[in-house]
C-alpha cells in the first residue's frame, strides 16, 4: 500500500485562533511506532470497499469546553472514477471524487462543488518523527455498534450492527522555552463501510487563546451518512 504522510488532523485546527504553549502532566509515554501501528491495524481491509459510486457525508464541528458544537462544514464526497496505478496486479488507484462542500460562517452558508483526486488505498506513515515530538496515553478498543450512529438507515447491515475500532492518544511538542504544546486525538474507524468513510470520527483537542483567555477547543469530523454503489 502507498504511504500517506498523515498530519492527523492538524490542518483542521488552522484558523484565526492562536495556539498556546502549555505545560501538562502527561500519561504514560508510548512510541511513535506503536501509534502508527495502531492506526494502520484499524484500517486493514478497508480497501475492499473501494468502488465507484460509493459516497460519504461528513460533518465538521468546533466547540470550546462546555460549549455546544457549531457546525462549520458539511461535505459529501462520491467516487466517480478509479484509475489503476502501478504495476499490473497491484490494486492502487487514482480516485476521482465529486465533492460538495457547504461552509458556515457568521450565520451564512456557502456551497462549492468541485472534482478532487486522491491516491488510494493509503496508510498512515508517522515515523521517524522529530525528537521534540512525543506520544502518550495510547488506548484502543472497539466492538459492534448500531450503524445508525453513522448512517440514516440499517441498509444491508444485519441487526443494524457494524464493527468499529477506536484509537486515542496524546501528542506533545517540546518548545524551546521548556513548555509543551499538547494535542489530544480520538479516532473511530470501521472497515465495513465505503473506503472514504473508514474514518468515522476524528476529534482533535488543543488549547488556544480566544478573547485573551486560554481554552481547550475541540474540532471533530464525523460521518453522518454513507452509501454503497446501488443504494
Amino acid at each position: 500500500m502507498r504511504s500517506l504522510i498523515a498530519l492527523l488532523g492538524l490542518a483542521l485546527l488552522v484558523g484565526c485562533l492562536e495556539m498556546q504553549k502549555e505545560t501538562v502532566n502527561a500519561p504514560p509515554k508510548t512510541s511513535c511506532e506503536s501509534v502508527e501501528a495502531s492506526l494502520n491495524q484499524s484500517i486493514v481491509g478497508s480497501e475492499k470497499y473501494l468502488q465507484t459510486e460509493d459516497w460519504v457525508h461528513y460533518e465538521e464541528t468546533v466547540a470550546a469546553t462546555s460549549q455546544p458544537e457549531t457546525i462549520v462544514l458539511d461535505q459529501v464526497r462520491k467516487i466517480i472514477k478509479l484509475i489503476p496505478l502501478g504495476a499490473e496486479g497491484e490494486k492502487f488507484y487514482e480516485a476521482r471524487l465529486f465533492e460538495t462542500n457547504i461552509t458556515y460562517k457568521d450565520g451564512k452558508a456557502q456551497t462549492e462543488t468541485k472534482e478532487t483526486m486522491e491516491d488510494a488505498p493509503t496508510v498512515y506513515s508517522l515515523c521517524p518523527i522529530s525528537p521534540a515530538v512525543s506520544f502518550f496515553g495510547l488506548q484502543g478498543g472497539g466492538g459492534p455498534v448500531d450503524v445508525r450512529q453513522y448512517k440514516d438507515n440499517c441498509g444491508s447491515y444485519a441487526n443494524c450492527q457494524m464493527r468499529v475500532s477506536q484509537v486515542n492518544f496524546d501528542q506533545l511538542v517540546a518548545m524551546s522555552d521548556g513548555s509543551f504544546e499538547a494535542v489530544k486525538y480520538r479516532f473511530v474507524f470501521s472497515t465495513e463501510v465505503p473506503y472514504f468513510a473508514r474514518v468515522l470520527e476524528m476529534c482533535v483537542t488543543q488549547s488556544y487563546e480566544l478573547n485573551g483567555q486560554k481554552i481547550p477547543v475541540t474540532r471533530c469530523r464525523r460521518v453522518k451518512n454513507f452509501g454503497f454503489k446501488g443504494e
